[in-house]
């Protein structure tokens, strides 16, 4: 085995299936209001952005001087749906207890809120195998400064950051870090040809991480 690695994975598309929740809690609540939802297809496009512009996208369905309350509305029941219907992606608790227990730090960075990432790591009971959450909620301007939080912190090296869309791609390479791409997630293969290392299924990062790792090493 080789020495620890730093591993700071996405949420959304990497470790939670977030269409689960975030799909339904959009088109009920919508819905309640009598607003015409959008398709699935259409949502899922927002994954992966920061919570703002996410936020933003869904005022922007709405009749004036509604909009607040809806997204609000829609916020609550997402949060609900995590513990109701969400999961992780297949084999992904499996793939971080194998990780931690071979003794590699690991992260979690997201563009999602606070309470989002909260209940997020709660309803799965993630939080003792992670040393360090961050979230955009918490005033980042973006994932390069996220990561680049983490790897102050935290210093084993090499730093891997495991993430589905070009943003996740982008912030590791900006950090010098390298980037698995979480191909059974929400970006396409356009967006994720720059990683250094494909993931087709959770089952794959372990083996990936360590190869990464060994190589550094040389």
């Amino acid at each position: 085995m080789s020495e620890p690695a730093l591993i700071i994975f996405d949420v959304d598309g990497t470790l939670f299936q977030s269409r689960l929740v975030t799909v339904p809690a959009i088109r009920e609540t919508l819905s309640a209001f009598g607003v015409p939802p959008p398709d699935e297809d259409a949502i899922q496009k927002t994954f992966g952005i920061p919570v703002h512009e996410y936020e933003a996208w869904l005022a922007g369905l709405c009749r004036p001087g509604q909009a607040a309350e809806i997204v609000a509305a829609t916020n609550r029941r997402e949060l609900e749906l995590i513990g109701e219907t969400g999961a992780l992606f297949p084999g992904i608790y499996e793939t971080l207890r194998t990780l931690h227990a071979s003794g590699h730090i690991l992260a979690t960075c997201t563009n999602a809120s606070v309470p989002y990432l909260t209940r997020f790591l709660k309803a799965f009971k993630l939080r003792p195998i992670f040393a360090r959450n961050v979230c955009i909620g918490e005033g980042f301007p973006n994932k390069t400064m996220m990561i680049r939080h983490i790897m102050d912190e935290l210093t084993p090296r090499p730093a891997i950051v495991v993430g589905d869309r070009l943003g996740d791609i982008e912030a590791a390479k900006a950090n010098e870090a390298y980037a698995i791409a979480a191909d059974y997630g929400y970006g396409d293969a356009e967006e994720l040809e720059d990683a250094d290392a494909h993931a087709r299924s959770a089952e794959d990062i372990a083996l990936l991480a360590e190869h990464l790792t060994a190589m550094h090493r040389k």
